[in-house]
C-alpha cells in the first residue's frame, strides 16, 4: 500500500510529510466535526420537509454544543498519529514529523517563527548550513506562512453555530425515518 500522502489530500500532507512546524490557531477554540454523510442525510430531510413550500429556515450540523472538540486537542490527535504511523517518502523512509506543532495566535507571531527558522537551525547560523538544508528551511518557513495565511480565518473563528432546527426536525422524524436518515447531532 502506498501511504505517501497525494496531491489531493489535505494541508495535513504539509505536517505528515515533516514540513509544517507551526500554525496559526486559538487552541482553545471548538470544532465542528461532521461526517459527510450526516450532513447529506440531513439536506435530504430538510428538502422532504420544505418541498414545494417557499421562505426560508436555516439548518446547521454542529457538534460543538454536545460534544466540544478543542483544535489544540486536535492538532494533537494528529501528532500522535503521524509519530505513530509516518508516512514513507519515496525510498521507503519514515518521514519524521515536528517534536510539536506550535501554534501562534496570529499572522505577525508565525511570520516572526517563519524568520527565525529561516535564520537559525540547530544553532547553525543560515550561512554555515549545508545548501540542502538551507532549502529545505526555506521551504519550511514558506509552507507556514503559506498554510497560515489560508487558514488563519477559520483556525481563529470562535464561531458557535445553532443547531436548534435540526434538532427539532429531527426530533419530529417518525423512529423508522431517523433510522434510515441518522443524522443526530448528539452522537457525534
Amino acid at each position: 500500500m502506498d501511504r505517501r500522502p497525494s496531491n489531493g489530500r489535505s494541508n495535513n500532507c504539509y505536517y505528515s510529510k515533516g514540513q509544517l512546524s507551526a500554525l496559526i490557531c486559538d487552541p482553545n477554540v471548538t470544532l465542528d466535526i461532521v461526517p459527510v454523510d450526516m450532513v447529506a442525510n440531513a439536506i435530504l430531510a430538510v428538502m422532504a420537509k420544505h418541498a414545494g413550500k417557499s421562505g426560508l429556515e436555516v439548518y446547521q450540523m454542529a457538534s460543538s454544543l454536545a460534544n466540544p472538540i478543542f483544535k489544540g486537542e486536535l492538532f494533537g490527535m494528529f501528532h500522535q498519529y503521524f509519530k505513530a504511523h509516518p508516512y514513507v517518502d519515496v525510498r521507503g523512509k519514515p518521514i519524521k514529523v515536528k517534536d510539536s506543532l506550535k501554534l501562534f495566535a496570529n499572522m505577525e507571531d508565525l511570520s516572526s517563527h517563519a524568520l527565525n527558522m529561516s535564520l537559525n537551525a540547530n544553532g547553525h547560523s543560515f550561512g554555515q548550513m549545508e545548501k540542502q538544508e538551507r532549502i529545505a528551511m526555506k521551504l519550511g518557513a514558506r509552507v507556514n506562512k503559506h498554510v497560515g495565511r489560508v487558514y488563519q480565518s477559520y483556525l481563529t473563528c470562535r464561531a458557535r453555530f445553532d443547531n436548534s432546527n435540526t434538532n427539532k426536525l429531527f426530533q419530529e422524524l417518525s423512529q423508522e425515518v431517523k433510522e434510515i436518515f441518522g443524522f443526530e447531532q448528539n452522537i457525534v
